[in-house]
């Protein structure tokens, strides 16, 4: 289980991802459901998607999440964070991890 805390913008942008995964699958899903949807069916990072979580820093907020990831995706959290880094140019979170796929998946389904 991954412990993370986050701003009031990234949490908005979890509750959207949510929101729209859900409404996709006509289904309420949860933020596991989002990351698995990220890390095995998400094509490449999307450059608005970057650039948006530049403009979130810092992430680290107040409000408490709580993740908890299948053995299969706990073991893509990692090299999933090596590629962001290499995006974004500097060290990754799993926070960052997190806010990325909410991103990914909120704008992919527009």
């Amino acid at each position: 289980m991954y412990p993370i805390l986050v701003n009031d913008r990234v949490f908005g942008a979890m509750v959207e991802a949510i929101a729209k995964l859900s409404l996709k699958r006509g289904t309420f899903v949860t933020l596991r459901d989002v990351m698995v949807q990220c890390m095995e069916g998400s094509p490449s990072a999307h450059p608005l998607v970057l650039s948006t979580m530049k403009d979130l820093a810092p992430l680290e907020g107040h409000i408490r999440i709580y993740l908890r990831l299948g053995q299969r995706q706990i073991g893509r959290v990692e090299p999933m964070k090596a590629e962001l880094a290499k995006h974004l140019q500097r060290e990754v979170k799993t926070r960052d991890l997190v806010c990325f796929c909410c991103l990914q998946i909120a704008h992919e389904l527009g």
